[in-house]
């Protein structure tokens, strides 16, 4: 069986707990002050682990990004269109 390819580039749309993991942290060495408190945080990710248009359980259908790094941002919002969630 093969991967499916993310069609905005050639890596797979499939991640490792570990490459999740990677991504989370450099996400939030960027973020640094910009990052929510963990029970915002927390809450965002059940919202989202929720939502029928997870891709992947990591992956926003709206907006392309993976819901750990999304959820962890505090100027980032739900894009689900016409019904932000959070």
């Amino acid at each position: 069986m093969s991967k499916q390819g993310c069609k905005g580039c050639s890596a797979s749309v499939h991640l490792s707990v570990e490459d999740i993991y990677e991504v989370i942290k450099g996400a939030e060495a960027n973020l640094q002050e910009d990052l929510v408190e963990e029970d915002v945080y927390r809450m965002r990710l059940e919202i989202c682990q929720k939502c029928p248009e997870l891709l992947y359980n990591t992956t926003c259908k709206y907006s392309g990004y993976i819901v750990y790094v999304l959820a962890r941002d505090k100027k980032a919002s739900c894009q689900h269109p016409g019904q932000q969630m959070w």
